[in-house]
């Protein structure tokens, strides 16, 4: 026993003199860092004979704390670690659990010439995406009660352009669940202090699962041209967007009689 106390204490001091001096070199590069995300949402939604949506009050609360590293590898490349806890719930339901999900994403910054080009992975909160989407792509309810998104997110920034692509991954094919995800982009040009373009599209993917056969393809597309005046005037925001919204629905279902057709004849 007291060997062993003996080695471990030695490890200790050499993992803290290492760590030391390993701090030391990179204390300006390494950082800490934090983050708090809290919201409620009080929704009192009563309809009169409506098939749309059920009637009903959303009451609710959600912080969401997290932390982690950053790291700058040099100059113009950036990466940082966050882990933390999506924490809501429903006022009035006992049965509600407190942890909603566990976050975690891992984050590039990097700088080439004029281009930013930032790339996230894991499970990251809804606001690090841009906000072009209209409620006909994700809903308040849906925003508020699926608060992260799980998958992949590139975002690309011009002098005067922003870009970005995603994938939410919503469903894994299994027994009872079908595969499920989703695929989203937006972007906007400002031609000028007032006058820009921009878009908004999203392709929802609704797959098999062990026991249910056939495939969905939802797709919405925005374009849109939007007026900015807020410059001209000396105020945070005063503009005017108009656009159109396309859908399109792609259903696909595969036979098994038809797979052996295609078998027997390439034989």
């Amino acid at each position: 026993m007291k060997l062993y106390r003996y080695i471990t204490s030695v490890v200790l001091t050499l993992t803290t003199t290492v760590f030391s001096v390993q701090a030391s070199e990179t204390e300006r590069k390494l950082s800490f860092v934090y983050d708090a995300d809290y919201e409620m949402n009080f929704d009192n939604r009563e309809y009169y004979k409506s098939s749309f949506s059920r009637s009903m009050t959303i009451f609710a609360s959600r912080i969401t704390p997290a932390v982690g590293i950053s790291f700058n590898q040099n100059e113009s490349t950036g990466h940082g670690l966050m882990i933390g806890a999506d924490v809501m719930k429903d006022f009035g339901n006992p049965d509600a659990r407190l942890l909603n999900e566990i976050v975690f994403h891992y984050t590039l910054d990097k700088q080439i010439r004029d281009t930013d080009l930032k790339i996230s992975a894991g499970i990251m909160p809804r606001s690090m995406m841009f906000d072009y989407y209209s409620e006909a792509f994700i809903s308040d309810s849906l925003a508020f009660y699926d608060n992260n998104i799980e998958g992949l997110l590139i975002q690309i920034g011009r002098p005067s352009a922003e870009f970005e692509l995603g994938c939410d991954w919503m469903g894994q094919y299994g027994p009872d669940s079908r595969e499920r995800f989703m695929i989203f982009t937006s972007g906007e040009a400002r031609l000028s202090s007032v006058f820009s373009l921009g878009y908004a599209a999203v392709m929802y993917h609704f797959a098999n699962s062990y026991t249910q056969k056939g495939v969905v393809d939802n797709i919405l597309l925005n374009p849109w041209i939007k007026f900015d005046f807020a410059g001209r005037i000396n105020m945070q925001e005063l503009s005017l967007r108009a656009g159109f919204l396309q859908g399109l629905q792609h259903d696909r279902v595969k036979y098994e009689s038809f797979v052996c057709l295609v078998d027997s004849r390439s034989i």
